[in-house]
């Protein structure tokens, strides 16, 4: 079991007070950007500003140091030029700071015997303090528990099941941005960067014994102990699911990791290899990262293949369907043929012409009334050989004209039957010419715990890395 990484990390994502080192008094710098965002976003704690010079910034007294600020400092945010570093390190231990977020480059990835000498000496110096480093050459946290936002963006989105830990900071907030409108749920996000003190797997283990984490995301680009990871990765497996996005998988990939981190990208076959065996999902680009993780946020421990597949209501019929089934069957999920009694039954409620009554359902347009077409959806999901329904969507075409009623109606029918019975739904909906309307119906179906994906393909496959995670569980 792993040592305990709960007391020592409350100071990375539960802070009481942040102090942010190089706010200007004029001007826009790095320093300034992160200050001005924890106070927008309302961080639970104390935040002082800190610069030699002085002055204020929005009212708020800016400190000449560390030692100036009457109270206690727990946490800081690092934005001074490299060579300032081992100073701001100095009086980060003489405040009795305990952890810092390094935005500071100029280390380590630089590939210079000068920048890994002191990366060195401030890894050194901080723990001879006892201070926790985070970075250096990274965003650092995003904790919505504490209002705590990430970098210098103060959205604070509603605290969830999901942790992720990101070697890139660029790549942990897109994951933010693309996650949080269609309902992604984090509790803590980390950019760990160079990972010179606290690496990867330390995060890793943070997150397994974490609480309020029950699904763990990963961007990395190399790992410095493997064999150390991949233990505590087989561990995870039967607690909480690790869905893995590796960068740096070709030659020039590897190439560019190397300069972005200084990681050492070890070899793509055998770490997908590693990965496989160790019970990790791995996923292959950010979409596919999020959508994993929305899949098994709002699905829970779905280990089913047989996909009943549903379009015709809002745009859409035949050709949709037949494409479906391409789809569905490349990622190896299945459209069973529904039984007799399920298809006498649609036959009932349908009409006979623009209809297709077996897997995928064409049910023939948006005029039928709500109680038939709630039956019909009904009928799908008893049928026993079906474990899931995927609904196709396309909501800007009937917006387009002006049906926005039919669509709520729909939708509606979806939400009621998701929480009636066990079997889960997810809706594709198609990006469009009427993105806010569509928006904003996605947005009910995501409160309800429908999952919706903008195609089909990404749908297929994040409903397959679920299946295949929890069916090997």
């Amino acid at each position: 079991m792993y040592r305990s990484r709960l007391d020592e990390f409350k100071h990375i994502f539960h802070p009481k007070s942040i102090a942010v080192l190089g706010v200007s008094a004029n001007g826009e710098n790095a320093g300034t950007k992160f200050f001005k965002a924890l106070l927008a976003a309302g961080f639970k704690g104390q935040v002082y500003a800190v610069n030699p010079t002085g002055g204020s910034v929005d009212d708020h007294e800016i400190y000449r140091d560390l030692k100036s600020i009457p109270g206690e400092v727990e946490n800081v945010i690092v934005a001074v030029p490299a060579r300032a570093i081992m100073d701001a390190m100095d009086d980060c231990i003489t405040k009795g700071v305990r952890a810092a977020q390094v935005y500071t480059a100029g280390f380590r990835e630089t590939g210079l015997d000068q920048g890994l000498r002191m990366e060195a000496a401030l890894v050194e110096k901080a723990r001879s303090g006892g201070v926790l480093i985070v970075g250096p050459n990274c965003m650092g946290v995003y904790s919505p528990a504490v209002n705590l936002p990430y970098g210098m963006t103060p959205h604070i989105g509603k605290v969830g099941p999901v942790a992720f830990l990101s070697q890139s900071g660029g790549l942990g907030g897109l994951s933010l941005d693309m996650g949080m409108p269609r309902g992604l749920r984090f509790n803590k996000l980390v950019s760990f960067g160079n990972g010179s003190d606290l690496d990867s797997v330390d995060y890793l283990e943070y997150f397994a014994q974490d609480p309020d984490t029950t699904i763990i995301g990963a961007y990395l680009e190399g790992l410095r102990q493997g064999p150390r990871f991949l233990k505590v990765a087989r561990q995870l497996f039967h607690k909480k699911p690790l869905i893995v996005w590796r960068g740096g998988r070709t030659e020039v990939g590897a190439r560019a990791a190397a300069s972005h981190t200084g990681s050492l990208a070890s070899s793509y076959v055998l770490w997908s290899s590693a990965m496989r065996q160790a019970g990790a999902v791995r996923v292959d680009n950010v979409e596919e990262m999020v959508d994993t993780l929305l899949a098994f946020q709002q699905l829970g421990r779905w280990q089913g293949s047989g996909v009943a597949f549903v379009s015709g209501i809002t745009g859409g019929g035949g050709g949709i369907g037949v494409t479906a089934s391409d789809v569905l069957a490349g990622f190896g999920l299945k459209l069973p043929v529904l039984n007799e009694n399920t298809q006498k039954r649609l036959k009932s409620m349908l009409a006979a012409v623009g209809t297709i009554v077996h897997n995928p359902l064409d049910v023939g347009g948006g005029s039928l009334p709500p109680d038939i077409l709630h039956e019909c959806f009904s009928a799908v999901l008893n049928d026993p050989a079906i474990d899931m329904l995927v609904f196709h969507e396309r909501t800007s075409n009937f917006l387009q004209l002006n049906y926005l009623t039919r669509v709520e109606a729909v939708n509606e029918i979806l939400i009621r039957l998701r929480s009636s019975q066990s079997k889960p739904i997810a809706v594709v909906s198609i990006p469009g010419t009427e993105e806010n309307g569509r928006q904003a119906l996605e947005k009910k179906l995501e409160q309800a715990g429908i999952p919706v994906f903008p195609t089909l393909d990404r749908a297929a496959a994040a409903l397959r890395n679920l299946s295949n995670y929890w069916t090997r569980n």
